[in-house]
Parts: structure tokens; sequence; C-alpha cells
């Protein structure tokens, strides 16, 4: 049984009660709201993945929030997600895709910025993708400038010259290991 959900949290707020506190909780559902004593709390909002976490949060303009605002961060339910999450989605749309009602309040363990299912990849592999995006990028500026018969600026061979002597060396140690 898994006992990690994700959250999202305005930054400000939720870094300073793990940097101060060692940590705070997300409350769970309550007869009567922390905010109004004539209202019960649902509990807080809570996805079963990083990505779910993460896609919503990216999504928050759609309800008048900044994005940039809030991160995701990773709960330990008390139990499991079976027992402490609602089983039911909160709102079936494409808003709050995925979210569940938080039962019973869980442990607020730390800001998670990328995905932890992702696989690893060697700093090699991102330079490498990084530089066949930017290559995408010269090579659509290449074709601009000489339709518009603009010399090419000198540093610009030598730049792609590097590129090239890059991705044979990566082949080569491919081939090698």
């Amino acid at each position: 049984m898994c006992n990690i959900a994700y959250t999202i949290g305005r930054t400000s707020s939720y870094d300073i009660a793990i940097k101060e506190h060692g940590g705070t909780k997300k409350l769970g559902r309550r007869d009567v709201s922390p905010t109004d004593p004539n209202e019960s709390y649902e509990g807080g909002w809570v996805w079963r993945t990083w990505k779910d976490a993460d896609n919503f949060r990216a999504n928050l303009m759609s309800i008048g929030w900044i994005p940039k605002d809030f991160s995701v961060y990773e709960l330990e339910l008390p139990t499991s997600w079976d027992v402490d999450v609602s089983p039911d989605p909160i709102i079936k749309t494409k808003t709050v895709c995925g979210a569940h009602y938080l039962l019973h309040d869980a442990k607020i363990v730390r800001e998670v910025c990328a995905d932890p299912e992702a696989p690893d990849i060697s700093a090699t592999e991102a330079l490498l993708i990084s530089a066949d995006a930017l290559a995408g990028e010269a090579q659509n500026a290449l074709i601009l400038l000489s339709q518009r018969g603009i010399p090419l600026p000198s540093g610009l061979k030598q730049a792609a010259a590097n590129y090239r002597n890059l991705r044979e060396f990566h082949k080569a140690n491919e081939t090698n290991q």
C-alpha cells in the first residue's frame, strides 16, 4: 500500500512552515472549517501522482490563481491512499482533474520540483537534448538568413562544428560502453 500523495500549496507559506517547523500538515476532513465555524471542511486537495498535481498547478490561471506562486509537495499519508483519501475525485472536470479530498491529516514532507517517476538522465544526455533543441533553432535561423541574403555570422560555423563534434564524441562513447 502506498502512503504517499501530492498536493499543491502556496510556495511562500509551505516553504516557511517546512523550514521553520521541520514540516507541517495538510488538513484532512473536519466537522468544523478552520476558517468558518458554520461550515464543515471536506479536506485538502490531493493527487495520486506528482504529474497530476503539477498539471493542475500549471493550469491554476483557469481558477484565477498564479501558477508560479504555487509548488507541488509530497505528503506522507498516515495509513494509505485507500484509507486516507476520498475514493472519488472531487470535481470531474478538466480544471480539477484527478484531485481527491484528504480525509486524515498528512505530513507535508517536502517540495517536489520534478517528477519522481521520470527516468534519470545523465548530464551528457541532458546537454545533448538541449543542444538538439538549440540546433533546431539555429537551423531555422540559418534558413531565414540565407533566404534573405544575409551573410552568416562568423561564430555560427564554429558553433555548428562544435555541435557535430559533441554528437560524434557521444556516439563513440555509447559504442565503447
